[in-house]
């Protein structure tokens, strides 16, 4: 299945817009998953987020397909909530600002 355009398409990461559509597969997502530029963890964070609420809406994955994919995505979103966790949980302007605020809530949520 092919994901909805997000509000997300006009990244500037060009072609590694989150609104790009991926085919919720296994290897199309190994492939999407190679092409992800991991050291932007704010849009990585985003656009990992934007796969599994497509994944979570997609009612005709076998429970094996789904269980395969998202052992896919564990070790980028393990490693994307370790280094957000790293950026915002030690700054020491607690509370954080909104804008930060936003990115920080996302490492629980991956």
């Amino acid at each position: 299945m092919m994901r909805p355009n997000s509000s997300l398409d006009n990244h500037p990461q060009g072609r590694h817009r989150i609104g790009t559509p991926v085919e919720l597969n296994p290897e199309s997502l190994a492939a999407w998953l190679s092409e992800l530029p991991l050291t932007n963890i704010d849009y990585c964070g985003d656009a990992m987020l934007a796969v599994l609420r497509d994944m979570n809406g997609q009612h005709g994955l076998s429970s094996v397909e789904r269980f395969r994919m998202l052992e896919q995505l564990r070790p980028a979103a393990y490693m994307l909530s370790q280094q957000a966790a790293e950026r915002y949980l030690h700054d020491p302007a607690f509370p954080l600002p909104a804008p930060l605020e936003r990115h920080a809530d996302r490492g629980p949520a991956l």
